[in-house]
């Protein structure tokens, strides 16, 4: 599988599907067409003249370009990894307290306001 941002996805494509935007074209085994992106479920298909095809979600994802994200650039690298066993009934908790926001995100700043609280 082979996914190119910058396609001409027109060639396989030629007018927009509503509810899908334009990602890029897409070479799988089964043919190559314009790859598409459901902007309400966020599911990959190829698409020619009109008919959507299924695809291996996982191999989309992992066969997709990395262009990086600049919402990610920090100013201090984080390079320091943390790991902890905790039973599914705390996750659940903890998820729930860090919706709608991620759980990284919620345990990095509780983490950090209990820090700074320490005598």
């Amino acid at each position: 599988m082979k996914i190119e941002l910058s396609g001409k996805q027109k060639l396989y494509q030629p007018v927009p599907l509503p509810g899908f935007e334009f990602i890029g074209v897409i070479k799988t085994d089964k043919g190559t067409g314009a790859l598409v992106k459901n902007k309400k479920t966020g599911i990959f298909a190829m698409a020619n003249a009109g008919v959507l095809s299924p695809l291996d979600q996982g191999r989309v994802k992992r066969s997709l370009p990395k262009i990086g994200n600049k919402n990610a650039e920090k100013a201090e690298k984080n390079d320091a990894h943390l790991t902890l066993r905790l039973s599914n009934r705390e996750k659940t908790a903890w998820v729930k307290a860090a919706h709608p926001g991620k759980l990284s995100d919620w345990v990095r700043k509780t983490l950090n306001k209990a820090a700074e609280h320490q005598p």
